[in-house]
């Protein structure tokens, strides 16, 4: 009874009821100390005052950073695999949005005997996660998401997590020789989450296991913004399994009006194409 007396002493003249009394200045002066995994971590406080200056820091630090990016692993088949690195551009109260760092166009395959590609994993990478959190969950899609290429055109998914993806679907450019039937060049556009998506925390079983197979996993953010398979070579035109940035851009892929009309296709906050 004692001890239960001293712990509500301490959580009222230390604990929450002390900092709520600071007025906000001081408590974003705070939160701009802490790293971003942190203040992912205080997103997910049932504070309100707390919970919204938190996000309002994340926000302030994700513009101000080069370095923490929202990498996107791809996969058909265990074959051909790419990741995508992006980049944020965008926020409001409830959501976030983000665009690939560099432009750049994959090859995928439209068959009958093939699985659809998949979005299979998505994760932060930066300086702050070079060391994977305890608290964090390192995959923040927790079931692989189908990635429909047969159509040509502009798509957008909208995921059970309350997650976007925007990508662009091309034939093979006429002077490109086609690895194989069903080809179809893929340009990732944007990605949209919540905050909640970003700041998933683990179970308590899981922190368990990772306590009792203590292996710190290391994350290092290599500077590539984009990687493809070493399968197939990148500078084989009949065998490359993407072509990165400016010159497929520039040759195969926009003209002026074609170019114009995807910056206006861009996915906004919401899911929503842009009008």
């Amino acid at each position: 009874m004692v001890f239960h007396a001293n712990q509500a002493f301490f959580n009222k003249k230390c604990g929450v009821n002390a900092l709520m009394r600071l007025p906000n200045e001081v408590i974003i002066s705070i939160l701009q100390k802490l790293s971003i995994p942190d203040l992912l971590l205080t997103c997910q406080l049932q504070n309100i005052r707390f919970h919204t200056l938190a996000k309002k820091v994340l926000v302030q630090k994700l513009v101000k950073t080069k370095d923490c990016h929202l990498r996107l692993c791809f996969d058909q088949e265990n074959h051909w695999r790419f990741t995508v690195d992006f980049k944020f551009t965008k926020a409001t109260q409830t959501r976030l949005a983000f665009t690939p760092v560099k432009p750049v166009s994959v090859r995928m395959y439209n068959s009958k005997l093939l699985r659809r590609p998949i979005l299979h994993k998505a994760s932060l990478v930066g300086p702050d996660f070079v060391v994977e959190n305890p608290y964090l969950v390192h995959n923040l899609i927790r079931s692989p998401l189908s990635l429909d290429i047969k159509e040509t055109g502009l798509h957008q998914h909208h995921y059970a997590q309350g997650a976007f993806l925007a990508y662009q679907i091309t034939k093979t450019p006429e002077n490109m020789v086609k690895a194989r039937a069903g080809e179809r060049w893929v340009e990732p556009l944007g990605f949209e989450c919540s905050f909640d998506f970003l700041s998933q925390t683990k179970k308590m079983m899981q922190r368990v296991f990772d306590t009792l197979h203590n292996k710190p996993v290391r994350r290092q953010i290599d500077g590539v913004s984009f990687t493809a398979s070493a399968r197939l070579p990148q500078t084989s035109k009949s065998y490359a399994v993407a072509e990165i940035g400016g010159l497929w851009q520039k040759k195969f892929h926009y003209g002026t009006s074609d170019k114009n009309t995807n910056n206006t296709l861009l996915p906004i906050l919401g899911g929503l194409i842009a009008q």
